[in-house]
């Protein structure tokens, strides 16, 4: 099993029999015959999604570094790699769902995976929303950082290098509509939240503050005037009125919204 894992070419197994032969040694052979925490590392540094499922399934977790394990996902990947490689992001994905599904979060250190980078902010960072939701419904929130998770979520977003990428759109905003859902308001910066979802006209998480949060507990008033001043970043040239139409659209239905729900001694109009 050790030539197995080092003597690994990446780039030379295109039809998978490395993963194979690995996967057939765990199924078939004593794990007291074998080095598990090298099996483990290894497969998450070469994304053996089915050689970690099996692990799990199959293993006393009280016998694998986890933490090791799940510090090596991280460590490895990159994002930029990535781009194009919808496989392999997959599989990242799925190995760190797979993990905090099946694995006691006592064993892993959910606030200080990678130099503080932690599960939470890595999913945050590289969009991983199946992850966050995860994260959200299983994990008592006093262990994660969520305004700091939000915060990276909001100092990654660039409006304008998002134009015409609407899967990368859609994600960022589910994540931070679910995070004001399911997360006791008392954790967050809301004024904070409230300001950057107006600023970067977030419709949906604006309609779930005005429903869900006291109004007294939010200046509204500096919020409209935030999307009063960026009302300029809207161009009004022939051709930039179609480009921005989704946007203006959206901007138009914020500023209606607040003057329906909130109480107009909260606000003031300029």
């Amino acid at each position: 099993m050790n030539i197995l894992c080092d003597e690994w070419d990446y780039y030379n197994d295109e039809e998978n029999k490395h993963e194979r032969i690995i996967k057939h040694i765990l199924e078939k052979v004593n794990h007291d015959c074998l080095d598990l925490q090298n099996v483990l590392d290894h497969a998450c540094l070469f994304e053996f999604v089915d050689v970690v499922t099996l692990l799990l399934e199959k293993t006393d977790h009280k016998k694998l570094d986890v933490k090791k394990a799940m510090n090596i996902l991280f460590d490895e990947w990159d994002y930029y790699n990535t781009e194009g490689n919808s496989d392999r992001r997959d599989k990242h994905e799925r190995m760190i769902k797979h993990i905090l599904e099946k694995v006691n979060h006592d064993f892993l250190d959910l606030q200080n995976i990678l130099d503080h980078r932690n599960v939470l902010d890595h999913a945050c960072h590289f969009e991983f929303v199946d992850v966050v939701t995860l994260l959200l419904e299983k994990t008592d929130h006093k262990k994660l950082d969520v305004k700091k998770a939000m915060n990276i979520l909001f100092d990654k977003w660039d409006y304008y290098n998002t134009e015409g990428n609407s899967d990368r759109r859609d994600k960022h905003e589910r994540m931070i509509k679910h995070i004001l859902e399911k997360v006791n308001h008392d954790f967050l910066d809301l004024q904070n939240v409230f300001y950057r979802v107006c600023r970067y006209c977030l419709l949906d998480a604006v309609t779930l503050f005005l429903e869900k949060t006291d109004h007294k507990k939010l200046d509204v008033k500096k919020a409209m005037n935030i999307i009063y001043d960026h009302d300029h970043d809207y161009n009004y040239d022939e051709e930039d009125v179609e480009e921005n139409s989704d946007r203006r659209d959206k901007h138009e239905r914020m500023i209606k919204l607040i003057l329906e729900k909130v109480n107009p001694t909260l606000l003031t109009c300029r």
